[in-house]
């Protein structure tokens, strides 16, 4: 009888978010601020901002896109408040997991501000790996 080859588990798939919205925000989601990014249908930054902790300024700097507007976090520190205010106020909320971004962008630079933008960037594109909320 001939030895069997371990088996190797199922690979994981990845989800991603693909319905087309007008706006996408990206959130880089910090324990008192929220720097976000905006892009519209063509990927072009229509705000790039970074704003105090409370969800209220969030809420306030997103009304001029209300109208078909999806919000993606990165699924870290504080995102589950963040998504039960999304809901309060029926925002779309995408949650992006963060290791498979990672593995995504690769990129070199890191701060606040580039990450809300390709949180934005992946998630326009229907290239931001989901998590669960």
């Amino acid at each position: 009888m001939r030895d069997q080859a371990p088996t190797q588990p199922e690979p994981t798939l990845l989800r991603f978010s693909t319905q087309p919205h007008r706006f996408y925000a990206g959130i880089d989601r910090h324990a008192r601020t929220l720097p976000r990014c905006v892009l519209d249908q063509a990927g072009t930054i229509v705000t790039d901002k970074h704003l105090p902790g409370p969800f209220d300024s969030l809420l306030e700097a997103l009304a001029p896109f209300r109208d078909d507007l999806v919000v993606g976090v990165e699924c870290r520190f504080g995102w589950y408040g963040l998504a039960d205010r999304c809901a309060e106020h029926s925002l779309p909320f995408v949650l992006g997991h963060a290791r498979s971004r990672k593995l995504l962008h690769g990129a070199k630079a890191k701060n606040d501000k580039s990450d809300a933008n390709k949180i934005a960037r992946l998630l326009r594109g229907g290239n931001l790996p989901l998590a669960s909320v």
